[in-house]
C-alpha cells in the first residue's frame, strides 16, 4: 500500500512541480556537506566525530556514487512512512507531514521510504525498521506501481542513496550512545 501510494503521490504531484522549484527539502544535503543538517538540535556530529570515521567513510563513498545527471527529479514526500499516512483497507486516505514534500531525485525518495516505511514511533508497539526482504519488496512494489523497473544506473543510485541514509542514521544513533560518556 505504501509503495504504491508513494508512486501515486509522485505521479499526482508532477503537475505541481513548478511550485517546488528553488525549495530545498529540509533533509537535503548541501554541496560540500557529507550529511544534511541534523534533524534535531541535540545532534552535534562534530562532538561525536571521533570513532565515527568508518561511518563517514561509508557516507563519503555513497555520496560519490549519488552524483548523477540522469536520475529523474520528482516532487515527493521525503518522510513516507506508515506514521505519516492514514490507511483504510488497501488505500491511503490521508497524508501528513507536508513539510517533508520537495523536489528530490526519485531514487532518493524511494531509497528513504524503503528504509523507513514501517517506522511508527508513536504506536503502542512501535515498529522500527523493515527487514531486507521488506526493503526489496517495497522497491519492487514501487516499480510495479510506477509501471517500469529502475534501470541498472537507477538501481546503483538507489543503493548509494540507501547507504548514505543509513550512514546519517548511524551518526544520529552514535549521538544517543555517546550522550552520557565521552565517545
Amino acid at each position: 500500500v505504501l509503495a504504491g501510494g508513494l508512486s501515486r503521490f509522485v505521479q499526482a504531484a508532477e503537475g505541481h512541480r513548478h511550485r517546488f522549484e528553488g525549495i530545498a527539502h529540509p533533509m537535503a544535503t548541501s554541496a560540500g556537506s557529507l550529511y544534511p543538517p541534523p534533524h534535531a538540535v541535540r545532534l552535534d556530529f562534530g562532538v561525536t566525530a571521533r570513532g565515527a570515521e568508518w561511518i563517514d567513510e561509508l557516507a563519503e563513498a555513497a555520496a560519490s556514487r549519488c552524483v548523477t545527471t540522469t536520475t529523474r527529479v520528482v516532487v515527493a514526500h521525503c518522510d513516507w512512512r506508515v506514521e505519516n499516512v492514514s490507511i483504510s483497507g488497501d488505500r491511503i486516505v490521508a497524508v501528513y507531514d507536508w513539510d517533508s514534500v520537495g523536489l528530490v531525485e526519485e531514487v532518493a525518495a524511494v531509497a528513504g521510504a524503503a528504509l523507513t516505511f514501517t517506522v511508527d514511533w508513536h504506536g503502542e508497539h512501535p515498529r522500527r525498521f523493515p527487514s531486507l526482504p521488506e526493503i526489496a519488496g517495497f522497491v519492487r512494489d514501487y516499480e510495479s506501481a510506477r509501471g517500469t523497473a529502475f534501470d541498472h544506473d537507477e538501481q546503483e543510485q538507489l543503493c548509494a542513496h540507501m547507504v548514505a541514509a543509513l550512514a546519517y542514521g548511524a551518526r544520529c544513533e552514535r549521538r544517543h550512545r555517546c550522550a552520557d560518556r565521552p565517545c
